[in-house]
């Protein structure tokens, strides 16, 4: 059945531009951006949008351009559901900037029953486990095993992807626990598999897949408190704030999907790119100096299984740092920690710690194993003179005030720390005992107030962020002296109450996104 229109966006001149496509050569030729390619000779791919109908076939069919152009839609859209797919030009293909866009939730959930967002996600990330290993691992003159051919009976793909997926859980024991399994249907496993065949991970843009994994993956982060995502507007500003060096330590102990050590990794990738460029380093170099700071300087903490499998398969997608991301309860005694994590996490060794810890009175801490490790698992009482005196143990406390110790505790001297805070720690009194503690360990170089809005439709939670410096061996807080503390008070962060984007517009009539956040950095950067 021919399809009303098949969207397709392919870059040229650093811009995307649209390409109506409905009837072969005659229709692209109809646009000057497909008459320019036909006189070019471009030879390209180009996979249509997929679409859910009664009687569509879930493979997708591959369309190639040389010269004569010729298609072969065969897709039902008469209960289609669209789903945007972005490619962009590179050399003489056209790659996926997208592919995880794909809607297969409608196709797994009627299938099998499937219909919590983290399993299908994980069942997903197992599938580019098997990608990235058989890329990785297959010889230039072999055929790959992740392939799905049109004609090939469903229990064939089916059968093959299992085999390389018992490989995959050897090489990738750190990720694939031995006891997973991949309880995809053949049918199911037919169509991802031809999804995904026709691109090449290791070999496309990071930042093109890095994107479309975040993409895909994202629905299934949002606990029912949100308490998974933090906006990447406001770990940008973090990260832009910290302003990680190329050589520097970095660690989140509540790493949670990896968004702040994913952001943190593409700055510092960025920065070490000009660095080498300058230096006139060729690209082979680049990209294996990157490989390294990712497996050398990042880690990540989090005790949520599903989460830490999602942060290992972003780095791994990205530079192969996932082997820096361990499931550990961050606030338990390092001694009940795996050896392996121990010897990768030592206290006193970070440079940097960027962080969203949890919050929560439904997460409260009230184990006494825990609670006697920190100061802060304590009661504290003023005494007349102003000083803080440390009591018997509390009986429950918020995790994110114990993570604020055993954040200094990783950090070394002199390191910095960026972490997202409930506004009513520095504003409320019966937290002035934290303020203290916070003041005791470090310099509070910034703290900026954001919108109740941040978080919202998930938690009304009011948050700030506070950036400081722990002090060096010898310096307290009176041999410090006097200095400035960068305050800003965010007012609109991109969205309401409802999660709707806000607009505002330019003196010269442009319509913009109304979001003060990215504006913070430049002030803080400008006041240094």
């Amino acid at each position: 059945m021919r399809g009303p229109g098949l969207l397709f966006l392919y870059r040229l001149a650093d811009r995307f531009r649209p390409v109506r496509i409905r009837d072969g050569r005659d229709r692209l030729a109809d646009t000057i951006q497909g008459r320019h390619l036909l006189r070019q000779r471009t030879v390209f791919l180009i996979q249509p949008i997929c679409f859910f109908g009664e009687f569509s076939p879930f493979y997708p069919k591959t369309v190639e351009i040389q010269i004569a152009v010729s298609f072969q839609v065969g897709f039902d859209l008469s209960a289609a559901g669209v789903v945007g797919l972005k490619f962009f030009l590179m050399g003489r293909f056209v790659f996926l900037f997208g592919i995880f866009e794909i809607d297969a939730a409608p196709l797994i959930e009627d299938r099998l029953g499937i219909t919590r967002d983290e399993v299908f996600a994980s069942q997903i990330i197992d599938l580019i486990f098997c990608k990235i290993y058989d890329e990785r691992f297959t010889r230039p003159e072999d055929t790959v095993k992740f392939r799905a051919g049109v004609n090939e009976k469903d229990e064939d793909v089916r059968k093959r992807v299992l085999e390389l997926f018992e490989q995959v859980k050897k090489q990738y024991n750190d990720v694939i626990d031995v006891a997973d399994s991949i309880v995809l249907d053949a049918k199911c496993i037919k169509y991802i598999v031809g999804e995904l065949q026709l691109y090449s991970l290791k070999d496309s843009s990071r930042d093109a897949v890095g994107e479309a994994f975040e993409i895909f993956i994202g629905p299934s982060l949002k606990g029912a408190q949100g308490q998974f995502f933090t906006p990447r507007n406001v770990v940008n500003m973090v990260i832009r704030m910290i302003d990680p060096g190329t050589g520097e330590r970095i660690l989140d102990p509540a790493c949670g999907s990896g968004g702040f050590l994913v952001e943190a990794l593409r700055y510092v990738w960025n920065k070490l790119e000009e660095q080498a460029t300058a230096l006139g380093w060729p690209e082979a170099e680049i990209e294996a100096e990157k490989q390294k700071v990712a497996i050398k300087n990042f880690r990540g903490i989090d005790k949520d299984s599903f989460l830490s499998k999602v942060a290992k398969a972003y780095l791994a997608i990205l530079g192969d740092g996932r082997g820096g991301v361990h499931c550990e309860n961050s606030l338990d005694s390092f001694s009940n920690w795996s050896s392996k994590t121990v010897e990768d996490i030592q206290p006193g060794t970070f440079d940097i710690i960027v962080t969203n810890p949890p919050f929560g009175k439904k997460l409260a801490i009230d184990s006494t194993a825990i609670l006697g490790l920190y100061d802060l698992g304590h009661k504290w009482s003023q005494e007349s003179d102003g000083t803080f005196v440390k009591g018997d143990l509390t009986d429950k406390q918020p995790p994110q005030l114990l993570f604020i110790e055993r954040c200094f505790e990783m950090l070394r001297p002199g390191g910095r720390m960026g972490i997202v805070l409930l506004e009513s720690i520095f504003g409320m009194p019966k937290y002035q005992y934290i303020v203290n503690y916070i003041r005791s360990k470090a310099k509070i170089l910034a703290i900026v107030t954001l919108p109740e809005d941040l978080f919202q439709p998930h938690t009304h939670a009011k948050c700030c962020v506070m950036i400081c410096q722990k002090y060096d061996v010898g310096m307290t807080a009176e041999t410090c002296g006097e200095y400035d503390i960068f305050m800003s008070d965010v007012k609109w962060c991109g969205h309401d109450s409802r999660g709707n984007v806000t607009y505002t517009y330019t003196a010269d009539g442009q319509k913009t996104v109304l979001d003060e956040i990215p504006m913070v950095a430049d002030k803080y950067l400008e006041m240094r």
